[in-house]
């Protein structure tokens, strides 16, 4: 793709972005996310580097592999799921809290800490502090898995206001 993936064109130095065009780029992937789960694919790697810009800075998903669920900042904590369980529309929206906040701030969530303490983190419902974002109430709904669906993402994205 034109402009590589997001995470790389978030960190590039010369790049300001937009709130407008990060809130596009939430409600794409957002949308992305409940087309997928309406054919029931349940990928299992979400992360900001398997998004993909286009010309027109347009997100792209690709690479539908695992490696990133493997990786704490977007993995549900075990008092979510079992150990073991596959990905899941829950899991997806989980992840999908973490890859919002990243797109808001440019990190991705608790980047000072280590992986084991992001886990013990979550495992203990301690999340980063959202109350500064467009979107904060959102990706806290996402953590604390208050969205049954993308689509109810979608509707709470909807009625945020600038």
């Amino acid at each position: 793709m034109h402009h590589g993936c997001l995470r790389d064109y978030m960190l590039r130095d010369n790049v300001l972005i937009s709130e407008e065009l990060k809130f596009r780029w939430i409600v794409q992937v957002t949308e992305a996310f409940e087309f997928i789960h309406s054919r029931l694919v349940v990928p299992a790697d979400i992360s900001p580097r398997n998004f993909l810009l286009d010309r027109d800075l347009n997100l792209k998903i690709c690479h539908f592999g695992g490696a990133s669920l493997d990786t704490p900042r977007y993995r549900l904590p075990l008092r979510n799921r079992s150990l073991g369980q596959p990905p899941s529309i829950k899991s997806h929206i989980f992840a999908l809290g973490s890859v919002i906040y990243e797109v808001e701030t440019g990190s991705p969530p608790f980047s000072d800490l280590s992986s084991e303490d992001v886990q013990e983190n979550y495992m203990a419902g301690v999340f980063p502090d959202t109350s500064g974002l467009v979107c904060g109430n959102v990706v806290k709904s996402c953590w604390q898995c208050r969205f049954q669906d993308c689509g109810e993402m979608l509707h709470a994205l909807r009625l945020i206001t600038w």
